[in-house]
């Protein structure tokens, strides 16, 4: 886990010494897996660590959340993630929804939402549905819609964009 939160800040610092806007620090936390042996104990240190950490600003989750997407993992993880003291916003991985008992569909109910867009500082971040064109096939978000609207486009008046997904993107541009 700590292998991604050093990716997501490394991501993170290239990509703001290219764009425009204000600066911040937001947790970045992925593959929890609650469900598996240690997962709830290791969230639970993960939120303290957060909550005692005043320099951040919000809290993305990209996917894989739960183990195989069961109502009953799904409910847990969202008790442990109640107690952030922060903003946070969530994406779900294949894993709560290719394993799902529900399809997907306990995941919107628990969480509200399987993606996110918001914008922070000047920034827009935004989470589709299991990435673009994805090593395990094509992502849920159409490549055009995504990338030719947004981070293809010369005319584009939108503020500069930071794209989290939750599987490995092999390819951006369709």
């Amino acid at each position: 886990m700590n292998t991604l939160k050093y990716a997501g800040l490394l991501v993170l610092l290239m990509v703001t010494s290219l764009c425009e806007g204000q600066s911040f620090k937001f947790a970045f936390v992925s593959d929890t897996h609650i469900g598996g042996k240690t997962a709830d104990e290791d969230l639970q240190r993960t939120v303290n660590d957060i909550n005692a950490d005043s320099s951040l600003s919000f809290v993305l989750l990209t996917g894989d959340i739960t183990e195989f997407g069961s109502d009953e993992e799904l409910k847990l993880a969202r008790s442990i993630i109640d107690n952030l003291n922060k903003p946070w916003y969530i994406v779900a991985g294949n894993h709560d929804s290719n394993w799902s008992e529900s399809g997907s569909n306990s995941f919107r109910i628990v969480f509200g939402a399987e993606t996110f867009a918001f914008t922070h500082g000047g920034y827009l971040l935004q989470a589709p549905l299991r990435g673009l064109t994805c090593a395990w096939g094509r992502g849920r978000c159409p490549g055009k819609t995504l990338c030719g609207s947004i981070l293809c486009s010369p005319t584009c008046r939108i503020p500069p964009c930071l794209l989290f997904t939750s599987t490995i993107t092999r390819k951006i541009l369709p």
